[in-house]
């Protein structure tokens, strides 16, 4: 690259940069707007669903002896409150005090509860079968017949948790869209405001005018993703073990496919507006069937051969296998990534220029 066509491209760079920055809207939908998704996602899907920290109520018959008394108040799988009469019993779980209430004699359990909705049922269901089993086993005294030893796999470099897991699939979504959306944005944005006109008809070359646009949202793509990473790390205790060259590759291989896909749109559909929708709809479609927020197993057999040929089962994998928190064949990771980075260069390059062409 020469001297001159070199500063041409670094002015470019410069404006786009300063252009995306200025603009309110756009810098709170690229870099604001996915913290707040993701600390919304993580504050409601976040729990590691461990309910050994359960207040469980019990009222429990004199009958009952103070042994085994003591061995349910006491049990690591719950935390267990003690109450002298039912009636306070039946109070503290109107009143949310405890999530489930037991009655114990020497023969009969009873439990009390109320239903607010599927995740407390399903917490409610799950504490309810465990107590049952443990009640039963100390009120008939039963001995153990087998002892069970836990012993922890890593399905990657490092032991994650639960939290660590869903982080890279919202961030695979975060990033996905932001490549996506912005160029719907810049360049609807620019058609509507005539400067893609000045900018066709000045001397700058639309190659120049293509990368520079892109670069500079791979720029701001790559910020949004480091502060997620580290928002993250704040709230949410991630376990990560970055390889950051792998990384790097996985952030501008998929921001280059998505952002072609928006260029893309606006050329099928010509309005923005139009774009935006049919963007929004091939996100849903994609989250749905790319097994991010539940496993892709829950899907009928006949739609989850769909999952295999979007782009965000993909990404979301990458993350994971460079993050270390998941394994992935070598040779397979540096094949998805340059699929997605060549097919991108490709599409950009053509569908931008013609994009200018029709403008």
């Amino acid at each position: 690259m020469s001297n001159k066509k070199f500063k041409q491209f670094y002015s470019v760079f410069i404006a786009f940069t300063k252009d995306s920055l200025r603009n309110k809207i756009e810098t709170f939908f690229s870099i604001l707007f996915p913290i707040l998704f993701f600390v919304l996602f993580g504050f409601i899907f976040g729990g590691n669903q461990d309910y050994s920290g359960e207040k469980i109520g019990f009222f429990i018959s004199e009958n009952v002896p103070e042994n085994i008394k003591e061995q349910i108040l006491k049990n690591d799988a719950w935390v267990g409150v003690n109450y002298d009469s039912f009636n306070l019993l039946k109070k503290s779980v109107e009143n949310s005090d405890i999530l489930l209430g037991v009655k114990l004699t020497d023969s009969e359990i009873e439990f009390i509860y109320y239903s607010s909705g599927p995740s407390r049922d399903s917490r409610i269901q799950m504490m309810r079968t465990t107590i049952a089993v443990f009640l039963r086993k100390v009120l008939n005294n039963v001995e153990d017949v087998m002892s069970i030893k836990k012993i922890p796999v890593k399905t990657g470099k490092i032991a994650s948790n639960q939290m660590s897991y869903l982080t890279a699939g919202v961030l695979a979504i975060s990033l996905l869209s932001s490549g996506m959306f912005s160029m719907i944005t810049l360049f609807g944005s620019y058609k509507r405001r005539a400067i893609l006109k000045r900018i066709i008809s000045s001397p700058v070359n639309r190659t120049t005018f293509i990368v520079g646009s892109i670069l500079t949202k791979l720029l701001i793509s790559f910020i949004s993703v480091l502060a997620v990473i580290i928002v993250g790390f704040l709230l949410f205790n991630l376990r990560y073990s970055f390889n950051w060259p792998l990384f790097l590759l996985v952030i501008i291989s998929s921001a280059f496919g998505m952002m072609a896909l928006g260029i893309l749109l606006l050329i099928l559909f010509k309005k923005p507006e139009a774009a935006q929708t049919a963007g929004s709809i091939l996100m849903t479609l994609m989250v749905f069937f790319s097994g991010v927020y539940f496993p892709v197993e829950f899907l009928p057999k006949s739609l989850r051969i769909v999952s295999f040929f979007l782009p965000v089962k993909y990404v979301a994998q990458s993350f994971r296998y460079t993050a270390g928190i998941e394994y992935m064949n070598f040779g397979l990771f540096i094949a998805i990534n340059l699929l997605f980075l060549i097919a991108g260069i490709i599409l950009i390059s053509v569908t931008g220029k013609l994009f200018l062409k029709e403008n």
